[in-house]
């Protein structure tokens, strides 16, 4: 089976750098096959048995730590997962016309009690999120470096951590799993 892993926070502003080729090697190690990355923001897709996704990302996240020296959230989803998050986007026009403005993130768990309506609060310039399960839709109206409703707000509201994607890394990581 085909698996997306995604890190967060990692090759940003010179912090946790991890070059692609070495976090190739990492996936390898773990007895993955067809490994492949796709820029330097730590999207991997790779084939192994079918299996839970929990131990999973525990081994990926030991086995970064142990080769970089820092820690790294990571969330898997599956070559099955991948339709249906796509299909799930409640915001089809942005995607189109906005797609670099329309992210989709995804969540280390479904959140048990989100507090939506205080997430709302940070809205402003058009943006607006959908929470559908584990993943949240979000549409940032002006971009989202100008936004305040940053990663860090979403994870606390709904108590769970995430790492988020652009709506054309989606679709092009839509287009490895095929290969």
């Amino acid at each position: 089976m085909k698996y997306v892993a995604l890190l967060r926070g990692i090759n940003v502003a010179g912090q946790k750098r991890v070059p692609m080729a070495e976090l190739k090697k990492v996936f390898q190690s773990l007895k993955y096959q067809d490994v492949a990355t796709y820029i330097q923001s730590g999207n991997v897709v790779f084939d192994c048995e079918a299996g839970e996704t929990g131990p999973m990302v525990a081994a990926i996240e030991k086995a970064i730590h142990r080769k970089f020296g820092f820690e790294v959230d990571v969330v898997v989803r599956t070559q099955k997962d991948w339709p249906k998050i796509l299909k799930g986007n409640p915001y089809a026009a942005e995607a189109k016309n906005d797609p670099k403005f329309l992210h989709v993130l995804m969540l280390a768990a479904q959140p048990k009690t989100p507090k939506l309506d205080e997430l709302e609060t940070y809205c402003q310039n058009g943006e607006k999120f959908t929470l559908k399960g584990s993943e949240l839709y979000v549409y940032y109206g002006a971009g989202a470096g100008k936004s305040k409703l940053v990663l860090g707000v979403i994870e606390k509201k709904l108590g769970t951590s995430g790492t988020a994607r652009n709506w054309l890394t989606m679709q092009t990581l839509a287009e490895m799993l095929k290969a």
